[in-house]
């Protein structure tokens, strides 16, 4: 029942005699045997030398062994045995035989390893986790604790063990943590709770608890230290209440969850009245079922709403304001809420009213700019703090734990960043505060490091990228900003043209005075309205409901950037035809502003649909 077998070796003989048992171990028949070697020969390499030197040592000296060894049956089974043994001596003496025992306890060993493997693991998920767990007893005494130095404990854990939890923390937060056990004993439902505690490491900090019941009355807490998250939110919190724009947050029901005291006083609804479906109650009656049935739509279609209304608060006071919003999605793309700003555009309104003319037309450029500058820059700081510390919270994760919220935040952070940075770059264009320097200029090295750039995205898009550049084709003009002009027109090319599998040219040759450099792919093409609404701020063309990223910008800021390199930009596009972008710049430009040497009305032609200066 032990399987425990018994054995003898002759020494003068050098034959080996076991039980059935042991031969039972062996697999081996009945009345088979074998000399010492033959005996050896069952134990792999480094366990034959070990039991051969035990052997030895026993032989010669009378020492006796007991060893753990693995070893493989006559049938090839890898198993594990206990061999033991000592000297049998004559008279005289002398050592004339070696006897002993030999158990099989593979299935003990496996155990044991078993055991070993399982309380690793279990030290290694311990030690990686973030959380502190503590276990009291029935009588909510300290018992147990996954770190004793754990900086999330109020006070050293010396003081703590075996101590009554309320004697070391305040009596009502020891309270609340019991009864959060007592309620998931009842109900099977796991509650958090937070709470502020000062630390024996000095500092106050913010906590997330759960408490979890166990067998026996005794009971667990695990501790979470949410100061990061909390301090985190509080700045974004902080930003948006110092901004001077509107700003509001919604579920994925579209109703207002936030709004900022700018939006409070902008619409004159204070406190919660603002939230929900509240809204509607300031918006002009004339506009208000306009702006339901779009703003249901953008809703529906997880889409951006903008529009242009007027307020009415309570107060008597009527405002125009323009409100825009983007949805926010998860890694998955399911929308589940949005987010938005609301500016007051009525002295604009007001100016652009009045005069008419070019006057307002500059004022209003001034005020645009001046208001995107001071949001990009108050923004860009805030955002990236944002992103990293979400960064740095997913670090100290588990390997493979979903993101989860904190993924939320980052995905979120990052597309505002983008935006704030594409706005920026409009409005520093716009101003002309790019600096630019007219440099010789080698065409195709320009056009090849294009290529080397968009390498990521053309393997990600599964497409082929066609160079065809005229020979030793050089022309006077910033080399970094045509460089931009050519990544925008070819990323967009890639992103926008045939789903996978498709072919992107560029080519460029000279032309008298001019260079003329194309972009050209074998895509769905664009109707003639689509064109038309191809260079206006933030309009993707519906491609905003589609999973290529972009913000609706790049081709208004790569516009604006061929006018100032003194070029044209033109479309030439047809549905199932693909698209081609061509770009006529001059062979020579003068001065720091590389403005064009001639007229722009001297430009030739171009096929397609002339984008003006």
């Amino acid at each position: 029942m032990a399987k425990l077998g018994g054995w003898r070796l002759d020494l003068a003989t050098g034959y080996a005699h076991h039980s059935e048992e042991a031969r039972a171990i062996h697999e081996l028949g009945p009345g088979e045997g074998f000399d010492l070697g033959g005996a050896l020969a069952y134990y792999p390499a480094a366990a034959r030398e070990q039991l051969r030197d035990a052997l030895q040592a026993c032989r010669e000296r009378g020492e006796p062994f007991d060893l753990e060894l693995p070893f493989v049956t006559a049938r090839g089974r890898d198993r594990w045995v206990r061999a033991c043994g000592e000297a049998v001596t004559d008279e005289s003496g002398r050592i004339v035989a070696l006897h002993g025992a030999l158990q099989d306890i593979t299935e003990q060993h496996q155990g044991e390893l078993a055991l070993a493997e399982s309380r690793a693991r279990l030290d290694a998920v311990v030690r990686v986790l973030p959380d502190l767990w503590v276990v009291f007893d029935a009588d909510d005494r300290y018992v147990d604790v996954s770190d004793p130095g754990h900086p999330a404990l109020s006070a050293p854990w010396s003081e703590k063990v075996g101590r009554h939890l309320a004697e070391t923390i305040d009596p009502a937060l020891a309270r609340q943590m019991r009864a959060a056990a007592d309620e998931a004993r009842d109900t099977g439902q796991l509650r958090s709770y937070f709470y502020v505690m000062d630390t024996h490491q000095g500092g106050r900090r913010h906590f997330e608890g759960r408490s979890v019941p166990m067998d026996g009355g005794r009971w667990m807490i695990l501790v979470r230290d949410v100061t990061e998250i909390v301090h985190l939110e509080h700045r974004f919190r902080t930003l948006t209440e110092v901004l001077p724009v509107g700003l509001f947050e919604t579920d994925a029901r579209g109703w207002s969850t936030y709004v900022n005291p700018a939006w409070q006083d902008l619409f004159g609804l204070h406190g919660t009245a603002g939230l929900g479906t509240g809204w509607a109650s300031a918006v002009h009656p004339d506009d208000l079922e306009r702006i339901r049935a779009t703003w249901a739509k953008a809703v529906a279609e997880g889409g951006h709403f903008a529009q242009e209304f007027r307020v009415r608060r309570t107060d008597g006071v009527e405002r125009r304001v323009t409100a825009r919003s983007n949805p926010i999605r998860r890694v998955d793309g399911q929308v589940v809420g949005h987010v938005g700003s609301v500016v007051d555009v009525t002295q604009a309104h007001e100016l652009d009213q009045a005069r008419r003319g070019r006057e307002v037309a500059e004022e209003a450029a001034r005020r645009q700019a001046a208001f995107l500058s001071r949001l990009s820059h108050e923004l860009r700081t805030p955002l990236n703090a944002i992103i990293g510390f979400t960064e740095l919270l997913l670090m100290q994760q588990p390997a493979g734990t979903p993101a989860g919220p904190l993924g939320h935040v980052r995905d979120a952070g990052a597309h505002m960043l983008a935006l704030v940075n594409d706005l920026l770059q409009l409005q520093q264009v716009q101003q002309g505060h790019l600096p630019m320097r007219a440099e010789p200029v080698d065409v195709l090295g320009v056009v090849q490091a294009c290529t080397a750039l968009l390498d990521p995205l053309v393997r990600r898009c599964d497409a082929r990228v066609v160079v065809d550049v005229a020979p030793a084709l050089s022309l006077s003009t910033d080399r970094r900003t045509l460089q931009q002009v050519l990544l925008n027109l070819a990323s967009n090319a890639l992103k926008y043209g045939r789903e996978r599998g498709g072919e992107v040219t560029l080519r460029a040759a000279a032309s008298d005075r001019w260079v003329r450099l194309e972009v050209r792919d074998d895509g769905p093409g664009m109707t003639r309205e689509q064109q038309r609404r191809l260079f206006q701020p933030f309009e993707r063309l519906g491609q905003e409901r589609g999973g290529q990223p972009g913000s609706g910008l790049g081709l208004v800021i790569t516009q604006q950037l061929v006018q100032m390199l003194g070029g044209r930009l033109a479309i030439d596009s047809a549905p199932g035809a693909g698209t081609r972008v061509t770009v006529m710049l001059p062979v020579e430009a003068t001065g720091p502003s590389v403005a064009a040497p001639h007229p722009t009305a001297a430009l030739p032609a171009i096929a397609g649909t002339p984008i003006e200066p």
